[in-house]
């Protein structure tokens, strides 16, 4: 995360479409990564966070009053599917949703709330691998967003370790370890983009 290598290939899809969109949703925001980082820098102009742990959720906002965006980062709790059809202010063609709630995203997904994204951009990291039935939950979960998405996916790739002088006095081993997300495998994003 310090030194920029952490979700990388998120990043640059993410990077890509706030070009056109400046509302960030971030369904499983954990410690606030992106939703707070992303308006901090300027890449959206707001950002809701969604996070079920009660301790994640105080360090989102303590995160964003560090940075000095506290009004423009809403956090709840779990991300009630109502929320879209509540929010008056939320234009989901201004909209990038990011899902990381780790396997939840097959139930989530069902097709009313898909109905309900269709105009905002969504990337969603696949846990497939939770479930002994996990490629039959990926294809109906494809299935059901093909109706109103064009799908590709991104997977884990490689990383180039930036040049310092504190690095470069490090072993290989010590410096490839620092781009290491501690993943057991290799991940793999769903991004579904409006038709």
């Amino acid at each position: 995360m310090l030194l920029g290598l952490y979700e990388q290939e998120v990043v640059n899809v993410l990077l890509k479409h706030a070009e056109k969109r400046d509302v960030f949703v971030d369904v499983g925001a954990a410690d606030g990564f992106f939703a707070v980082g992303l308006v901090a820098c300027g890449i959206f102009k707001r950002s809701y966070a969604f996070e079920i742990n009660a301790n994640g959720r105080q360090v989102i906002k303590k995160s964003s009053e560090i940075n000095g965006v506290p009004d423009s980062v809403s956090v709840s709790g779990r991300f009630d599917k109502n929320f879209v059809a509540q929010a008056k202010e939320l234009d989901l063609s201004r909209s990038v949703v990011l899902i990381d709630i780790e396997g939840d995203e097959f139930n989530l997904l069902d097709s009313p709330l898909i109905e309900q994204l269709r105009d905002a951009v969504v990337v969603v990291e696949l846990h497939d691998f939770h479930f002994a039935d996990g490629e039959a939950l990926k294809s109906a979960l494809y299935a059901r967003l093909k109706a109103h998405f064009e799908l590709t996916t991104i997977t884990t790739g490689a990383r180039e370790v930036p040049r310092s002088e504190l690095l470069d006095a490090m072993s290989d081993n010590e410096r490839w370890l620092l781009c290491s997300e501690g993943r057991a495998r290799r991940m793999e994003w769903l991004i579904a983009l409006p038709r």
